[in-house]
Order: structure tokens, then C-alpha cells, then sequence
């Protein structure tokens, strides 16, 4: 009995779908892509979270925390979907590495070069998942569809914040003048150019945040 509970084996289930075998085993598998990308990105938006420095720290760190947290729900509801199209989840590092398109940030770009990698890599994990979306739509599949655009939506809007991120970074005023910004409940010195770009990232995400707004506002003040 003791053997049989500590056995490491991962069965297929009864499916819940109305789609054959050779269907939902197509489908599954495309999903598994999905989430493999989705991990990468996962992984790289967390690294990029815990290595962000300088002026920018605040709200790089903040965003990339709120990203790597929607991935990995989206993550584990791409993994339950699979399971329930009766078919295994991938288990293991290699696997997701083989499956995923996508690859490390560069460990030895500056912050505007790991940022546009970021971008570049939504973009591409989001033009692979829409084909995914289609395919479950052929099959019949609309839960799938409906689980899918969800996580398309999700990495399409982060994809948008780091690339207007990216941009801002391209053209700031570089004023040293220090500015009061009152921002996720505390009060913060920095340079103009830090809050003019905290401003418009914050601007950006306000329409994903369910139930708690962040108003950020920006007045002339001394150094702080």
C-alpha cells in the first residue's frame, strides 16, 4: 500500500472534454508550449525584479513584482487544463526549457537593453499563444479558447507597460530638481526625470488593478 501512495506516476485522466483523443492531445500539447513560454517569462521578470537598480528601483521593482505574480497564476491554471484535457503537465525544467521559445535575459545588458528583451519576448510569446487560441477554437474547445485569451490579454498589457518603460528611458528629462511623490501609500523624494517616468507607468497599469487604485501626484519640492 505504502508503494503504490509513494509511486511517482503521472496518469492521464478522464477528460473533461467532448473532443477526441488525437484532439485534445494536439490541443494539451500546444498549451504546454503556452505555459513553457509563460514560465520563461515568469522566471525573467522575477530575475529582472530582484537585480533592478538605481533611481528607477521603486517602481521597476513594483511592476515586475505584479507581472511575475499574474504568471504564475496564469501558470498554474494553464497546468490544471491541461490535466483536465486528461493529459500530463510538464514536470520538469528541461522540458519547459525544450518547449519555451524564449530564452535568459542577458546577463550583461544595462537595464534599457534587459527591459526591450522583456518586450521582445512578450511579444513573441503572445503571437504564439493566439495561434494556440485558434487552434482550440477549431477543435471546439472554447474553454480552452476562453483560458487562453485571458493569459494573451494578461502578457499583451505587460508587454505594453516595459515597452513604454523601454521608451521612457530613451527620452527623460534629466533634471536632478527633486520632487514630493506620494505613490502606493508613501511619500518619496526623487529626480524629475524618475517620477515623470514612475507617472506614466503608473498610469499604465491603473486600468489592471481591481479594487485598489494607485494615484500618484507630483509637486515641486526641496531636496528630501
Amino acid at each position: 500500500m505504502t508503494q503504490s501512495v509513494l509511486k511517482n506516476e503521472i496518469t492521464e485522466l478522464a477528460p473533461q472534454s467532448t473532443m477526441d483523443a488525437d484532439q485534445r492531445k494536439e490541443v494539451a500539447d500546444a498549451v504546454a508550449n503556452v505555459l513553457a513560454d509563460a514560465y520563461r517569462l515568469y522566471i525573467n521578470s522575477q530575475g529582472l525584479h530582484w537585480n533592478v537598480e538605481g533611481p528607477l528601483f521603486y517602481s521597476l521593482h513594483k511592476l515586475t513584482e505584479t507581472q511575475y505574480r499574474e504568471l504564475s497564476e496564469a501558470i498554474d491554471e494553464l497546468a490544471e487544463r491541461i490535466r483536465a484535457l486528461g493529459l500530463p503537465a510538464p514536470q520538469s525544467l528541461k522540458e519547459l526549457a525544450e518547449r519555451s521559445i524564449l530564452q535568459d535575459l542577458p546577463e550583461d545588458a544595462d537595464l534599457k537593453g534587459r527591459i526591450e528583451r522583456l518586450v521582445g519576448d512578450y511579444e513573441r510569446a503572445v503571437r504564439r499563444a493566439a495561434l494556440v487560441v485558434q487552434l482550440a477554437e477549431t477543435n471546439g474547445d472554447i474553454k480552452t479558447a476562453d483560458l487562453l485569451t485571458e493569459a494573451l490579454a494578461m502578457m499583451a498589457e505587460s508587454r505594453a507597460v516595459d515597452g513604454g518603460a523601454a521608451a521612457t528611458l530613451d527620452n527623460i528629462d534629466n533634471s536632478d530638481r527633486r520632487v514630493a511623490v506620494q505613490m502606493f501609500g508613501q511619500q518619496l523624494g526623487l529626480t524629475n526625470w524618475a517620477a515623470k517616468i514612475a507617472a506614466r507607468m503608473e498610469v499604465a497599469r491603473m486600468v489592471r488593478i481591481v479594487g485598489q487604485q494607485y494615484h500618484l501626484s507630483l509637486a515641486t519640492g526641496g531636496p528630501h
